[in-house]
């Protein structure tokens, strides 16, 4: 999906929309999401994990990651640390990505947070 418009970050530097990808993980009775913002420019942004605590609905989980993107878009590619603060019903890591990482280290990481 694009991110949310409204700063320079939400474009690209090729004059495209950035996007980004939101996963769906299921594992046994649990389930997180992933979000990872496209990084074409190599810009420095986390991967996020959150995971709901207890039963949330559908509806509370999409408007937090909704809050979540706006408030990233607000900070200039950065996760705005207040506003992950305010989705008290979620646990919410994130994974660095460093310039040094194969794919294989990067997804090694990813891997350890969903177990």
């Amino acid at each position: 999906m694009r991110v949310p418009p409204g700063k320079r970050f939400s474009v690209c530097p090729n004059g495209a929309r950035r996007t980004c990808a939101i996963v769906q993980l299921t594992n046994g009775n649990s389930t997180s999401y992933v979000i990872e913002v496209a990084r074409p420019d190599d810009w420095s942004i986390s991967t996020l994990m959150i995971r709901p605590t207890g039963h949330v609905p559908f509806s509370t989980k999409e408007a937090d990651i909704q809050l979540i993107l706006e408030g990233m878009v607000e900070k200039g590619g950065h996760w705005d640390q207040n506003v992950l603060d305010r989705c008290r019903n979620m646990d919410i890591d994130k994974i660095r990505h460093y310039e040094s990482d194969s794919p294989r280290d990067w997804a090694g990481r990813l891997i350890r947070k969903i177990t």
